[in-house]
């Protein structure tokens, strides 16, 4: 039998205001951090309840986490840290807490901090090991795609696992992190699992600055860890630092909102024009007033048409495949021959991102059956008032011989719980079982069905009212 051994979710972005696993007051004034979410309980109900229904194993689920699960760029870290914290409670209960065996945590770009932490506590460590007349190396900014028992373990989660171990029961649980890359091997299998924002050009800013600045420079082939060594600085202070900005911090979600409010968006960048004139009176401030305005709008629009903005009718935009694809065939192909040696028959590539799922293939040059299955797990975030089905949210399942298939928790519009794998055959033995699984549990997901389709209309009026409120400034 095909068991469930390793379950992948993302984009849960704990604490944000717009994540229907983030709990809203009822007359939608805000949130209320004192009781978890409808649906976070609905979706702990249901993946618990399932992998009770799974047959017996030796070894329980990994629970592998893909990054955006705190929500430290939009919201202050307490508010993110104690929706996490209730996630693990309910998905780890006392009676139940031997349900996974591990958490692997692969940062996002909204949580890329857990990553920064993580690293730097064990580069302190390393230091210590280093005899005191020896030159110290570099700090290394990614960890190996794939676990070795004669390698360095992966980073201790130091800021999850601490905040898990606040639960008496839970003192022996571990969180591991894997940073931008985690890969499992087994007999010429392979999946790699990745957040995904490295698929899109903004995340590598500071790498095309520098070849705009120096042109002539010839770059070598980037590793995963020249990107993130070049970009992380970046990364975390625009993506993930936001919302510790003290006072300043809950302030950002406004002005976040108001990038994606046409309106709002206009108003918010006239004034930031004239405060700048204001501050500084230079008479030839006034005269650039114009072209800074149209800077500042084209700045703008490159936040907020990013991937995850983008609706239409396909799960990735013709750029998003594109990098997609470039990362593929470059650091991560990379990556995987150099830490296994040779190239694996089947190829799984995981991500999140988008807040779009999808089941798909694509053919890619250096890879041996040239074809790579992908999944994304999409996202728990409401983007529009308006009801858009390409969004939605999938759990990621693989058995022990790394056979995937995605369970599609639900689609803004259509609320079943469905299985679904790449191939267009009959489907393989996972899928069966899975699907078995789902019948075997079925009051506990419609329930969930239920529940996501109250809570997504009580946050896209939440979402309405917020917007209507920046207008109106």
């Amino acid at each position: 039998m095909s068991n469930i051994r390793y379950i992948c979710l993302s984009d849960m972005h704990f604490g944000q205001h717009d994540s229907i696993l983030t709990n809203l007051r009822t007359n939608l004034s805000g949130i209320d951090l004192s009781k978890p979410s409808p649906a976070m309980v609905a979706l702990c109900n249901g993946l618990r309840d399932m992998i009770k229904a799974n047959d017996k194993q030796d070894t329980p689920p990994t629970l592998i986490l893909a990054g955006d699960i705190l929500e430290i760029a939009l919201t202050p870290m307490n508010n993110a840290s104690a929706a996490f914290e209730q996630f693990i409670r309910h998905i780890l209960p006392k009676e139940e807490e031997n349900l996974f065996d591990k958490i692997v945590f692969i940062p996002g770009n909204h949580d890329h901090h857990m990553w920064e932490l993580a690293r730097e506590t064990q580069y302190v460590e390393h230091l210590k090991e280093v005899p005191p007349d020896s030159l110290l190396t570099p700090p290394w900014h990614d960890s190996r795609m794939f676990e070795k028992e004669d390698k360095k373990p992966l980073p201790r989660g130091y800021y999850l696992s601490n905040l898990i171990h606040r639960a008496e029961y839970l003192k022996n649980f571990e969180v591991s992190v894997a940073y931008p890359n985690f890969g499992l091997y087994n007999n010429d299998r392979c999946a790699i699992f990745h957040h995904g924002h490295f698929v899109e050009e903004i995340y590598h800013l500071m790498s095309d600055l520098a070849r705009m600045f120096f042109p002539d420079k010839k770059q070598p082939s980037a590793t995963v860890g020249d990107i993130e060594a070049e970009n992380f600085a970046w990364i975390d202070f625009f993506w993930s630092a936001m919302g510790r900005s003290g006072k300043v911090g809950p302030l950002i979600e406004n002005i976040y909102i108001s990038l994606s409010v046409e309106k709002a968006r206009d108003k918010l960048l006239k004034n930031l024009t004239r405060g700048l004139i204001r501050k500084h009176g230079f008479w030839w401030l006034r005269l650039m007033r114009k072209p800074l305005e149209f800077i500042l709008q084209k700045t703008a629009d490159a936040i907020v048409t990013r991937e995850r903005s983008k609706g239409g009718g396909k799960a990735l935009s013709d750029e998003a495949e594109q990098g997609l694809k470039k990362y593929l065939t470059g650091p991560v192909l990379a990556q995987m021959t150099h830490e296994i040696g040779r190239d694996p028959r089947d190829v799984t590539f995981i991500f999140g991102h988008t807040h779009k799922p999808c089941e798909t293939q694509y053919q890619l040059s250096g890879y041996p059956r040239t074809l790579v299955n992908v999944y994304n797990t999409g996202g728990w975030v409401v983007e529009k008032t308006t009801t858009a089905p390409i969004y939605g949210a999938a759990a990621v399942l693989l058995d022990d011989d790394l056979n995937v298939t995605s369970l599609r928790l639900y689609n803004e519009g259509k609320y079943e719980v469905q299985v679904k794998e790449v191939s267009g055959g009959a489907p393989g033995a996972l899928t069966q079982h899975v699907r078995e699984l789902v019948k075997k549990t079925a009051p506990t997901w419609n329930e969930f069905s239920r529940v996501a389709a109250e809570e997504i209309g009580k946050h896209k009026k939440y979402l309405g009212k917020r917007i209507r409120q920046m207008e109106n400034l």
